[in-house]
């Protein structure tokens, strides 16, 4: 169990040390990517610390691309 908190910790500062880099770079595309990803993480950490239940592969990946729809329009 202490891994899981070690793991969610180690996340949680990668991500507030490398957003304000991803600021400065005024990459949208980037900035949103990461966001998502970081959020993957940290729920599926969260997730499994309180035991819960795993989701498919398939249901990560499509919530993940969604956005991605919105910022390549057609």
């Amino acid at each position: 169990m202490i891994w899981r908190l070690v793991l969610l910790l180690l996340v949680v500062v990668a991500g507030a040390v490398q957003i304000p880099f991803l600021l400065k770079a005024r990459s949208m595309r980037d900035l949103v990517m990461f966001c998502i990803f970081l959020g993957i993480t940290l729920a599926w950490l969260f997730n499994d610390l309180v035991e819960g239940p795993n989701l498919r592969p398939l249901d990560w990946i499509r919530f993940a691309m969604e956005p991605l729809k919105m910022l390549n329009p057609k």
